[in-house]
């Protein structure tokens, strides 16, 4: 600051509240559990700097024990850390961005723990603390006008205050015999809630221990963090503690090959899971045990995505396209040129403020997969009992390829449309030289065995135009079946089919009940037909593939007009629409009895 220059007034928060209450509906129900665990860590780690570097913590959440004695269960979580002061106790709880720490923007902010756990708890979070030979207590919690801040209560004495003295007797059983350390109990919306139940979203007792090992994925060898759990053996009920681990150490013991792969501003960390679904299964409670892909930063994991919230999918664009039960993926941002933060409230990572480029990490991953993948993925379709029947189809198609006038682009320097690079139904270019200036990713040549035109536009994609490619476009199909392992449910779930657009690829679900029904019906009219179920299935999967394919081509032949947009194609092209155009019955009931006849004779004959 020059010498004549004015001291600049700090930029306040006029409505705190408020702002907790924006802030807040970015926080996931069990986001709370990240944060006072992170705190806990960061105050054990400061007790160790302070006052013994060996010193090695705990962290429990448990039920706050002076509530259960009086019958109401209400979460508590307990470090054994360097606690806090009279004085730091009411800045750190009414200041919203206060952390007690040093703050910086690669550090706990102070905003995330206050954020998550004030609007899930009305009636209020206790915080007693104790350092050195004095405790005390605060009380963050809402009034009837929604205003957030620190309760205060009367004395005796007459006197008002918010930071109430703490006697030695009130300290839970962890902090016995030691001089510092924290509690933080949850009261929830009401003063009989059970706080300790999972959040909207959350099923079974375990969702904390889940939440955590989920939430990190390598913890500090100089804490231990353990979860309350109730063991039941017939009528007796005792109380157990499990240990958090954190998703590496589970990993360690279930992986048969990983390995990470360098790619532009990213690190990729990837695994293939042991064939031990059942040994696995056991503990499915407690951390991520099938496939699942995340974003790996300052050993948290963000934006996990399991089995159970599109997980499959989310490798599927990575280029794992068989075995993603068993594959985890975690994308580690490193920055290079880049400035690699988490948000505000600690659920998302940026880069450069913002969100994760994921399609440029899947796409330059998938150019460069390890050896150890593309195999594994090899063994699997490999034992496929269903076999694509695209020369079939095309066979058939190329009687009607005009009435099909799908818009397709040829790379040219000087085009002014943007496309994917032109491998449909062809392997993935390589790459072969650094970004452009501006670019986020390598530039992508090559592509073998596919069409030299490419079928969509690309904001990011190479140059192009339009041309009139009279040849219909190949479709890469497979088929999957949980019967043969290349099928891992919930994926495709009673759906029909799925269409991956980047890679042109048709994903057909063999099990799926209206396409085993037309097998079913054909099956029992032809029992007793020596060779028949065979012949059934191959006829029948040809027609209903080519059913899929037509209506592909169809949608993408729309494209261009103003009341077909990208979005709208692609809900044209989604899983419940590519289902809805396979549930025509009569054509291919039609087609099937003349097939059939000729390959096995009438039914009459038969």
């Amino acid at each position: 600051m020059c010498a004549d220059e004015l001291p600049i007034i700090p930029v306040g928060v006029r409505d705190a509240p408020f702002a907790l209450d924006l802030w807040a509906r970015d926080c996931p129900p069990t986001q709370f559990v990240r944060e006072f665990t992170v705190n806990g860590i960061e105050a054990i780690e400061e007790y160790r700097e302070q006052v013994d570097a060996t010193y090695v913590g705990e962290i429990a959440w448990t039920i706050d024990p002076n509530f259960e004695q009086l019958g109401v269960n209400k979460l508590a979580c307990i470090d054994t850390g360097i606690g806090m002061t009279s004085t730091e106790m009411p800045e750190y709880l009414n200041d919203l961005a206060s952390s007690g720490k040093q703050q910086r923007l690669d550090l706990n902010y102070g905003i995330g723990a206050k954020v998550s756990a004030a609007v899930a708890n009305a009636w209020g979070v206790i915080y007693a603390s104790w350092r050195g030979a004095h405790g005390h207590m605060v009380e963050l919690g809402r009034d009837g006008g929604g205003t957030w801040g620190m309760r205060q209560h009367r004395l005796k004495s007459g006197d008002v205050t918010a930071v109430l003295p703490l006697s030695d007797e009130l300290k839970p059983p962890n902090l016995q015999g030691l001089d510092h350390g924290t509690i933080v109990t949850f009261l929830g919306d009401s003063e009989t809630q059970d706080t300790t139940l999972p959040p909207r979203g959350e099923r079974g007792d375990r969702w904390i221990a889940k939440t955590l090992n989920q939430r990190f994925y390598a913890l500090p060898e100089w804490v231990t963090i353990k979860v309350r759990e109730i063991k039941v053996h017939g009528e007796q009920r005792a109380v157990r503690f499990r240990t958090v681990r954190g998703q590496r150490y589970f990993l360690d013991q279930h992986t048969q090959a990983s390995g990470c792969v360098h790619i532009t501003g990213a690190n990729v960390h990837w695994w293939i899971l042991t064939d031990d679904h059942e040994e696995r299964a056991k503990d499915s409670n407690i951390w991520a045990s099938t496939g699942h892909r995340a974003c790996l930063f300052q050993n948290e994991l963000f934006e996990i995505a399991t089995s159970a919230r599109g997980g499959y999918e989310k490798l599927k664009e990575f280029g794992i396209r068989f075995g993603y039960e068993r594959v985890v993926i975690y994308v580690e941002p490193h920055g290079d040129g880049t400035r690699v933060t988490q948000d505000t409230v600690r659920t998302q990572v940026k880069v450069d403020g913002e969100a994760l480029p994921w399609e440029q990490y899947a796409e330059e991953f998938e150019s460069t997969m390890p050896t150890e993948l593309r195999v594994f993925q090899e063994e699997i379709a490999a034992g496929a009992s269903h076999r694509d029947q695209s020369a079939t189809v095309r066979q058939r198609l190329a009687d009607v390829a005009d009435l099909y006038n799908i818009p397709r682009y040829r790379p040219e320097p000087t085009g002014a449309i943007h496309a994917h690079e032109p491998n449909s139904g062809g392997e993935a270019g390589q790459k072969t030289r650094l970004p452009r200036s501006g670019q986020h990713r390598p530039d992508v040549r090559g592509g073998t065995g596919g069409n030299v035109y490419a079928l969509f536009e690309d904001e990011r994609g190479e140059p192009a135009v339009q041309v009139d490619a009279r040849a219909l476009p190949e479709i890469k199909v497979d088929w999957v079946s949980a019967k043969d392992g290349t099928r891992a449910p919930p994926h495709l779930e009673d759906r029909a089919a799925a269409y991956d657009r980047r890679h042109n690829t048709l994903e057909i679900n063999a099990d799926f009940r209206g396409y085993t029904d037309v097998l079913d019906r054909w099956t029992k009219r032809y029992k007793g037909v020596a060779g028949a179920n065979s012949v059934i299935e191959v006829i029948a999967a040809s027609w209903w593939q080519q059913a899929l394919e037509e209506t592909i081509l169809g949608v993408l032949a729309l494209r261009g007009s103003e009341h077909w947009s990208e979005r709208t194609v692609a809900e044209a092209l989604s899983e419940v629409s590519l289902t809805a155009a396979a549930m025509a019955r009569y054509h291919l009931d039609a087609a099937l009895k003349r097939e059939l006849a000729i390959r096995l004779g009438t039914l009459r004959a038969a």
